[in-house]
């Protein structure tokens, strides 16, 4: 849960004139990301306002695509600080190597401010979800350093979601990586479509962290369906994929699932429809789209759509926008 204060909230959130409700002053990280991605995809611009000049749309991706061409982790680093410095001004990103870990520092110049350091949190949520994809691992920070709450920014988004020590101190971010983590390979990725590769990590995280909360439950615990998640998530198919790539075999996979109140096909149609409604606040293309839900045409994913948001995509696209 992001906790924010109704003031900071609501001028966050706010689109175009239509104020944001936020009900007993929280909101949860999965509503506040829906909501960032949707003031992207209506002011065009990344920094949320925060910026002096607006950020264009993509920009992240730019600054991605310039990491991917590291030969490993701690180059994929140094490359993305040394583009934000160019494409980012607002964002003051310093890449550092210590004794014990690889640093990703994220700052700002003036006064401090509550908005601006969850502008940085919620940027540093993002770069996270990237380095995990490029480096296709469920990467874990061995520490983060955040700016000790104030009266209206009154929780980290980071607490409880990275799996790491979250020490408050000072202002900015600090994502600190074990020197170990330099050396791992990047992925032969492409960064078509983001925003659903972006999506798909953070679920991650929050399956994970969902995972390490009922890690002391019995086996046939909801912990199972954070798993399934999670491997659907990392491009598992078909059933007999997942329960291979889980060590159990699909019957076991089914007797879990059930035991737990869900069912494969449930999660395969969650995961297509996260997807859908994340790439639908885009202007990506219908048949990318349908390609990207694992849907072989147009016309079955107009129908998946009804089946889904009681509106055919183009209405669902017009309404979100």
């Amino acid at each position: 849960m992001l906790l924010l204060g109704k003031s900071v909230g609501e001028k966050l959130l706010a689109q175009h004139g239509r104020k944001v409700v936020v009900d007993k002053d929280a909101i949860s990280s999965i509503a506040f990301l829906t909501f960032c991605l949707q003031r992207m995809r209506t002011t065009g611009e990344e920094s949320y306002g925060i910026a002096a000049r607006p950020v264009p749309k993509g920009t992240l991706g730019i600054l991605m695509a310039a990491a991917s061409h590291g030969n490993n982790f701690a180059e994929a680093l140094s490359r993305f600080a040394a583009a934000a410095r160019l494409l980012r001004p607002d964002i003051a990103v310093k890449y550092g190597k210590g004794r014990r870990s690889l640093n990703i520092v994220l700052g700002y110049d003036g006064r401090p401010s509550a908005r601006k350091e969850l502008m940085l949190e919620t940027f540093a949520v993002s770069i996270h979800c990237a380095f995990r994809w490029l480096t296709a691992r469920p990467l874990r920070p061995q520490q983060v350093t955040v700016a000790p709450p104030t009266g209206a920014f009154q929780w980290s988004l980071l607490i409880g979601l990275l799996g790491c020590p979250v020490v408050q101190r000072g202002s900015g971010v600090t994502l600190s990586y074990e020197l170990s983590d330099g050396s791992l390979p990047l992925a032969q990725v492409k960064y078509d479509a983001w925003a659903a590769q972006e999506f798909r990590e953070f679920m991650g995280l929050l399956d994970e962290a969902a995972a390490r909360r009922n890690a002391r439950m019995p086996e046939d615990a909801p912990g199972i369906v954070a798993d399934v998640r999670r491997v659907i998530s990392a491009g598992g198919g078909s059933e007999s994929e997942v329960a291979r790539r889980l060590s159990l075999s699909p019957a076991t996979l089914r007797r879990r699932l059930a035991s737990s109140g869900s069912s494969f096909r449930t999660l395969a149609d969650e995961a297509q429809r996260n997807i859908a409604a994340t790439l639908l606040m885009t202007d990506t293309s219908l048949e990318d789209i349908a390609a990207a839900s694992r849907y072989s045409d147009v016309r079955s994913f107009r129908r998946a759509c009804l089946r889904w948001f009681g509106m055919s995509p183009a209405a669902y696209r017009r309404a979100r926008r």
